[in-house]
């Protein structure tokens, strides 16, 4: 056994292409859900987008590149550590839009289209005729239609005391055989019984509400029948516009997104939220996005049926973590103090990583208990740094016991947010 981890720690580290490279790789192969974004300029993307990841608009704003004539893509937080990818389509309602090239670039590579409508703009030709060939090219991809600005229909109001609203399923979630609105798979614009599907949510308390707002929701239901699989009426304002609730059915959105993702993009999406209801700090939120997806790949490394072969790679990406928290917290990475006290800290978890690679020889079982190991063992030295590097800020110096003892606590976190992702990686 000594000889053996003689050898394993004195491998020539990865050189920053060997690293490049083998991240390109396993981010090829980590499940990061792609968001297809598609509406008019004003509709409320760029909102959706900070709904779910936390992001500030600033952020936002400079992570867009462009990818084709029509679109740009934002992923988040980073290209090199993407969580998630949202494809924003421009110039709905102000150009002619073609989508043919987006699809050629980007149909294969999207899991959902979220159709994102201002719920009294009935001005929507520009939007329907392209999402009709957006629909042909992939029937069984689902569609999700967000109706928008809510509060435009009861202006100077507050949103409802009772939410009356749900989200509005209306079809089989995996659009198999003939579905519940009467349509057919492969044909997304034929109905056989041309009804409208039923009203979202509570019809007798929207319309008490505001009557406007309910013909209008009926309208764009409507409207967008065969086109969509869900409706999900949200209002994402900002603090200084005076809602009691800025992000009025957030969590809804975000309910309508898991239904209809596919299982491993679903498992992904919903560790992430569910790790973002742990943060307590801003430098936190910044850097659980860096954690989360360096987990990913490492568990993804880390899978590998070969005994010891992955763990230059697992090492790797655990120092590139490492380097980037360092920098959200202004902190100086070549510390010797951080090397000693996390080494230390690390050292006894690290063992029983080591120790259970062996299992890698069992077909299938072996590969999912390494994955789910180093997916724990990374996530949690991710929040112990950041735990770490906050109490350097604070002009505290955390000893070995009590940095072993949060990394211990974050693994345990870990393990439940893994358990959210059957099948692993």
């Amino acid at each position: 056994m000594a000889n053996l981890f003689s050898k394993l720690f004195r491998r020539k580290p990865m050189s920053d292409e060997e690293f490049a490279r083998e991240k390109e790789r396993l981010a090829r192969a980590a499940p990061v859900p792609r968001l297809w974004l598609f509406g008019k300029t004003g509709s409320g993307k760029t909102s959706i987008v900070k709904c779910l990841t936390g992001a500030e608009d600033a952020e936002i704003g400079n992570g867009f590149r462009p990818e084709t004539k029509f679109s740009r893509e934002y992923a988040f937080p980073s290209d090199s550590s993407p969580v998630l990818r949202f494809l924003d389509t421009r110039g709905l309602g102000e150009a002619r839009y073609d989508p043919a090239e987006d699809l050629a670039r980007f149909d294969a590579e999207t899991q959902l289209v979220i159709v994102v409508v201002r719920v009294m703009d009935h001005a929507l030709g520009e939007v329907i005729e392209p999402l009709r060939a957006i629909r042909r090219s992939s029937p069984h991809r689902p569609v999700l239609l967000a109706l928008t600005c809510l509060h435009e229909a009861y202006p100077g109001e507050q949103h409802p005391e009772r939410d009356p609203f749900s989200i509005e399923f209306l079809k089989p979630r995996h659009n198999e055989g003939f579905h519940s609105n009467g349509q057919v798979d492969g044909n997304p614009e034929s109905a056989t019984d041309g009804h409208a599907p039923p009203a979202t949510g509570d019809v007798a308390s929207q319309a008490v509400f505001s009557p406007e707002l309910a013909r209008s929701m009926q309208a764009q239901r409507e409207r967008f029948h065969n086109l969509v699989d869900a409706i999900a009426p949200i209002d994402l304002t900002r603090d200084e516009e005076g809602f009691h609730e800025p992000e009025f059915g957030g969590q809804r959105l975000k309910d309508a997104i898991l239904a209809l993702l596919p299982d491993a993009y679903r498992q992904s999406f919903a560790g992430f939220e569910e790790a973002r209801k742990t943060l307590r700090s801003m430098n936190e939120r910044r850097a659980l996005p860096e954690i989360y997806s360096h987990s990913i790949m490492a568990a993804t490394a880390a899978a590998v049926p070969v005994p010891w072969v992955d763990m230059p790679a697992v090492v790797a990406i655990q120092a590139n973590m490492i380097r980037r928290i360092a920098a959200i917290y202004g902190q100086e990475m070549s510390s010797r103090t951080l090397l000693d006290t996390l080494g230390a800290a690390g050292g006894r978890m690290v063992l029983r990583f080591l120790v259970r690679e062996p299992l890698k020889m069992l077909p299938f079982v072996g590969m999912a208990a390494s994955a789910a190991m180093a997916f724990a063992y990374t996530y949690g030295l991710g929040r112990a740094s950041c735990w770490y590097f906050g109490e350097l800020r604070r002009g505290n110096t955390p000893t070995t016991q009590e940095v072993e003892t949060v990394w211990k606590d974050a693994m345990d976190v870990a393990k439940g947010l893994w358990q959210k992702r059957p099948g692993g990686v």
